[in-house]
């Protein structure tokens, strides 16, 4: 008879696990920090140390609940195991079209699947990041604005973030020369949808 374990030792159990956690400080000193496996457990402080315990504190709390109201607890990302293998079912007509290009191109179509999907979630790690310095760059702004009375959020006038925006990527990643129109408009529909 397999024996089930109490909601403290499940607990203990989970505390214990080796959850990812994200430190972000902020231009005000503080610092923000996520775990990022465990949706919306999150918490900010003074300093990094205060932040660490803050962030335990929020785990604990976050997993307490999640036991008692039988939420299922994902695993850190460390302890998730991936085999290299999945199976992808896609229209007809794209599939012929992945194929063409994989022969055009000298590769198989495994390396040609491999290298978009690099691609792809290459380039939307770069957006993320970027949208977020934005994000953060213009709270900045706002709120000492704001502090100082002189400015409302319609009054606050967005035109110069197509400047911000490639100076964040050139940042980021080594680029050459960057399209603005078709990143604008990925911008736009990323960050105010």
């Amino acid at each position: 008879m397999k024996k089930t374990k109490s909601k403290e030792e499940l607990l203990c159990y989970y505390m214990n696990l080796p959850y990812s956690i994200k430190i972000i400080p902020d231009e005000s000193g503080l610092y923000f920090a996520e775990i990022e496996e465990l949706p919306g457990c999150m918490t900010q402080g003074d300093t990094k140390k205060d932040v660490l315990e803050k962030i335990e504190e929020a785990k604990r709390g976050w997993l307490t609940i999640a036991i008692k109201k039988g939420i299922e607890i994902p695993l850190p990302e460390e302890l998730r195991q991936y085999s290299g293998k999945f199976l992808v079912r896609l229209p007809k007509y794209l599939h012929r079209r992945l194929a063409a290009q994989s022969k055009k191109e000298g590769i198989s179509l495994n390396q040609l699947i491999v290298s978009l999907l690099t691609e792809k979630i290459t380039t939307s790690e770069i957006m993320q990041k970027i949208q977020t310095a934005i994000r953060t760059e213009i709270k900045t702004e706002i709120f000492a604005k704001w502090e100082e009375k002189e400015v409302t959020m319609k009054d606050y006038d967005l035109s110069k973030i197509p400047g911000f925006f490639i100076k964040e990527i050139k940042k980021y990643y080594d680029v050459g020369s960057i399209k603005i129109g078709g990143l604008k408009k990925q911008f736009k529909q990323n960050t105010y949808e």
